[in-house]
């Protein structure tokens, strides 16, 4: 059986100050073995997509990984905070 394990590397929610904040970005394993590069892996914040210049403005963002390994799919989130 295989077991499929998609988890956030670092905070679900960070607070940072404008120009410092770097993803850290997620991890998916299969029974144990990493298995990210193998992944299809769709980045956005606030649902546009990713690009790390929209976090250099002070405000509140979310961040959505919404991947795909195989025939299993799963959306994660990290909230961050841009002060």
């Amino acid at each position: 059986v295989k077991e499929i394990k998609f988890s956030l590397i670092g905070e679900t929610s960070v607070t940072t100050t404008a120009g410092n904040y770097q993803d850290k970005g997620v991890k998916v394993e299969e029974n144990g073995v990493d298995v990210t590069s193998k992944a299809s892996i769709k980045i956005s914040v606030n649902g546009q997509a990713f690009d790390n210049s929209k976090l250099s403005t002070p405000g509140k963002y979310t961040i959505t990984y919404d991947i795909t390994y195989g025939n299993v799919s799963k959306s994660l989130t990290r909230n961050v905070e841009i002060k």
